[in-house]
Formats: C-alpha cells, structure tokens, sequence
C-alpha cells in the first residue's frame, strides 16, 4: 500500500509541478518580451516630453534641474539631444554614453524606443515649436537588473509554489490511501480469524465509492462471521448428540459379547476399535469447538520447562516399542500465564505428531530458549522424518487437513492435533509455524509464546 500511496503523491505533485513551471515561464516570457519593452517605452515618453516641454519652457538651466533630480530620485542619468544629434546642455555624451556620436545623428537612429545595454534612447518627440528631441537615459546597474531580479524573484516563488503543491498533494495522499491501508488491516485480522472486525467506524461519514466499499466489506464481514458461528454451533451440537448414541453402541457392544459367546469376538473387536476412534474424534472435535469459543480459563501459571519434561516422559513410553523417542533441551524456569492442561494438550499433539512420522529409531529434537528481544519462549520441535510438501505447510493447521503423502498415510489421525495445537498457542497470545528443516529431512515447528517475569511467577505444578 505503501506503493499505491507514492504513485498518487508523485504523480499529483509532479503533475503540480509542470503546469506550474510552464505557468512561470511563460509568464516569464510575457514579461520579458512584452512587459517590460511597454514599460519602457512608457518611461522613455513620459521623460522624453517633460524634459523638452522643460527646456522649451523654463530653458537649459531648469532642465538642468530637473534631470539631477531625475538622478537623485531614480538615478536615471537623462540626456536630451535635438535633431542634430548635439546635447542641449552641451554635455559630453561620447565620453559617458557607449553610442557614438555618429549614431546620435536622428537619421541614422530607429524612430522608435530601444535599449542598448544599460542605455534606453526615446522615439522622436516633436515639440510645439516644430524641433525634433530625443531623450538618452544610462540606468543604473539595479535597474538594469531588473530583469534578472525578476527571474530571480520568480524562481523563489517557483520553489514556493512546489513546496506548497507537495504539501497539498501529501494531504491528498492519505485522505486517499489511509481509509485503503484500514481496509486491508481489516482483511488481514478477517483473514487471521477476527471475524468481528469492521471498517465503517474507522473510515468515517464517507459519501463516495470509498464509503460504499467500507459498507460492503462491514456486510461481507458480517455474512462470513454469521457462517463460520453457525458452522461452529453446529459442529459441537452434532458432536454433543453423536455421544449420546455412541454411549449407547459401547454399552450394546458388551452385551453383544456376552451373548455370542465368542462367536464374533473378531467382529466385534473391530467394532469396538472403531467405536473408540469415533469417541476420540468427537473428543477433538469438541477440544476444537472449546477452543473456538474462548471457553478455557487463562490464569494459571505454568512452568514450561517442567510442562515439556512431563509431555516428553509420556510420549517416550507410548513411542518406546517403536524405538522413538524425543529428547528435551533447554533452560530452566521459563513460565508463563495460563492453561496448563491446554498447554500439556498443545504440546503432546505436536510431538506425537513429530514422533508419529520421525523415521525408525530416530530422535526427535526438541529446543527450549528465552528470547530477550522480544521477552518470549521459543521452542522448536524437529522430527527427522520425510517432511511436508512446501505447498501443505500453509495448511497444515487447519482443522481436518491432511496431506495426501506418504508422510500421512497410516497414521490414524483425523487432521485435528495440529489445529488445536495452533488454537491453543493463539489463545496464549503466542505464534506457531511450521517449515522444512534446511538442512537433512524432517519437518520443524516453531512456537513463541510470550514469557512472564521470573521475579513476580509463582509457579503450579
């Protein structure tokens, strides 16, 4: 999302920005070719014919006057020449002006206003008395500048301009993309088991298509919330009304044996083995549906360490006649808070799991460690058997998922163990994964729980 996000920004501000520098240059040539000349001219007039209604009028030592203060109010230097090309003041032009005294003849000159350098020279201005002027200015150097300052002015504001335009467009941006990255939080808590997560709230009053997807997706997450309770509720009514007749079927089993007088004893001890694999599934089914709801008290405090020995005891003398076993390191003392029993349950089905595939007269290895950074326990569990297709490992958690391998063929499972494993680390607020071992064969699963403080634990044994 964080992608989607500086798309829009770059590609607003960038849009931003070429419209605002092509605005400014633009302008700028607008100014420079057209602005600036008319100001000029405008200057150039203005001056031109008071300094020869002046002369005419007051004569040369009035006009004189005039031009210093022209020179002290702007630091305009003026001359006025007639049509002869001579200074009415009889100044020195050729030493202070850079045209040549050749030019300054009226039918050599252009009839119109130009600048040459820091020199404007006027158009002819005719006077009442029918004599032909032209007045002469040297600008000084910040006037000459102008320009130049101008250009300078305008790519401050240029700059400005961008800066102001990436602020808007960042505004822009995650008034855009923040109601987009809670929508995909909210998928992603959805898709990790927080059916009753919604999004309208969060997002806000929304009238446009963002708003409607907000709703749709509240309605989507309601819908999937409504299904996966009623598979829930249904599942554990069916597994409550299937022990009731199952009880039933155990009790009319042993009256059937007394009765054939071991006429069927084969029959009937294969009806019984299937009668205790049925009572067992719907035992886990149950676990599962407990699970599910949350029904299970948190507030004891258990010692893992201790909780893994015991769990290892009891699955080395089930899988002794096998010549498995598992063999347990780690540091002492590790405790947390919550349920021993769910723990001891989580634990067991993993590593009889591990022990059930972990080839002939192998050891599964079985890892406990505190972790500072973050202050949790971690314990893998490895087992050296034929491991898991990488395209099961994101499944196998899942309730009633078996991998069609040989890794699972005669195993007697029903693909609930690792499920209830997995919802038991949840409960805990811990993680669990599973992943091929790197090196040799064997499959790991990894649990980290949180750890408690050792100073403040007192432990149940």
């Amino acid at each position: 999302m964080r992608q989607l996000y500086w798309k829009i920004f770059l590609w607003f501000w960038l849009t931003m920005i070429l419209i605002i520098t092509s605005i400014a240059f633009l302008g700028g040539y607008f100014l420079r070719e057209s602005i600036i000349p008319m100001r000029n001219n405008t200057l150039l007039s203005t001056y031109a014919n008071a300094a020869v209604m002046v002369y005419e009028t007051e004569g040369p030592k009035a006009l004189e006057y005039w031009f210093n203060q022209v020179s002290k109010n702007s630091g305009i230097r003026a001359y006025l020449v007639n049509q002869y090309g001579e200074d009415v003041l009889e100044s020195s032009l050729s030493g202070q002006l850079s045209i040549t005294d050749s030019k300054l003849q009226l039918n050599i000159l252009p009839n119109t206003s130009y600048r040459e350098g820091r020199m404007m020279v006027s158009k002819v201005i005719t006077s009442q008395s029918g004599m032909q002027y032209r007045l002469i200015t040297r600008l000084p150097s910040a006037f000459s500048n102008f320009t130049t300052q101008n250009l300078q002015l305008l790519w401050l504001r240029l700059l400005l301009a961008i800066f102001i335009t990436g602020i808007i467009c960042y505004f822009l941006s995650r008034y855009l993309t923040t109601p987009i990255n809670k929508l995909q939080r909210a998928a992603r808590q959805i898709a990790g088991g927080q059916f009753s997560t919604r999004v309208s709230q969060a997002i806000g009053d929304r009238n446009d298509e963002i708003g409607e997807l907000a709703d749709e997706f509240d309605t989507m997450a309601e819908r999937i919330e409504s299904l996966i309770e009623s598979q829930k509720r249904l599942l554990q009514d069916v597994s409550h009304e299937l022990r009731t007749p199952l009880a039933r079927l155990q009790v009319a089993l042993e009256l059937a044996r007394r009765r054939s007088k071991g006429l069927a004893e084969s029959e009937l001890d294969r009806i019984a083995i299937e009668s205790e694999r049925l009572n067992e599934l719907i035992g886990e089914i149950l676990s599962l549906a407990r699970l599910e709801t949350a029904e299970v008290s948190l507030d004891e405090h258990v010692n893992i360490t201790r909780l893994m020995e015991k769990t290892v005891q009891d699955t080395n003398f089930e899988f002794k006649q096998l010549n498995k076993s598992a063999q347990l390191h780690g540091e002492e003392g590790l405790k947390l808070i919550g349920n021993m029993t769910l723990m001891q349950r989580a634990f067991e089905n993993i590593l009889r799991n591990a022990l059930r595939h972990t080839q002939d007269h192998s050891c599964v290895d079985i890892q406990i460690i505190e972790l500072k950074k973050p202050h949790e326990i971690c314990i893998t569990i490895r087992d050296h058997g034929p491991g898991v297709p990488p395209q099961a490992l994101p499944s196998l958690f899942r309730p009633f998922y078996r991998v069609e391998d040989s890794r699972f063929k005669d195993t007697g499972g029903y693909g609930l163990g690792l499920a209830i494993a997995f919802k038991a680390i949840e409960l805990h607020r811990g993680d669990i994964k599973a992943y091929n071992a790197e090196e040799g064969t064997g499959l790991v699963v990894e649990i980290h729980l949180p750890l408690q403080d050792k100073a403040t634990t007192k432990e149940k044994e």
